[in-house]
């Protein structure tokens, strides 16, 4: 399964906090072996007949030298990356954990956390609508700060079990 045309291009529901969960937490739920982007960069006119804004994730620069200069959303895809390597260094310090057997009882705990990340991961439902978006659920961003401070503490306790 490729996780494909999302992200930025979620219509009236993009967010880089939506954009964020496709490219990292929703990969991970899916266990898509690629997040990608069908579109990059949009211009004003086109885009705009499908979404009333301007959702590209770079914009030209007004100078040669400096290339394309990244948007807010392409903010979030970065911090969605920055999550999904969260959560296979946690999956690396596990299968270490259960190979030596230890860390029992943190890794059934972080079986848990991980179980309930999967169920509130917001997925696109209810259909897509190409002239008025998509109707994605939406979490506050601090959700997924908290989820990364808690799979960075889990992967610390766990490797600290290995020593």
């Amino acid at each position: 399964i490729y996780n494909m045309a999302s992200g930025g291009f979620l219509g009236k529901d993009v967010t880089p906090a939506n954009d964020r969960a496709v490219f990292g937490f929703l990969v991970y739920k899916t266990k898509s072996p690629v997040a990608c982007q069908w579109a990059y960069i949009f211009d004003n006119i086109l885009i705009s007949a499908f979404t009333n804004g301007n959702f590209g994730y770079v914009f030209p620069s007004s100078s040669k030298s400096e290339g394309a200069v990244p948007s807010i959303y392409w903010e979030g895809v970065r911090e969605g990356v920055k999550d999904y390597r969260y959560l296979k260094a946690l999956e690396k310090v596990m299968s270490q954990a259960k190979n030596a057997g230890k860390a029992k009882e943190e890794i059934e705990k972080v079986e848990k956390i991980l179980e309930e990340i999967k169920e509130k991961v917001p997925i696109m439902s209810k259909g897509y609508d190409i002239m008025n978006g998509s109707k994605m659920e939406t979490l506050e961003p601090r959700t997924y700060d908290i989820w990364r401070w808690n799979l960075a503490d889990a992967t610390m306790k766990i490797q600290e079990k290995l020593k």
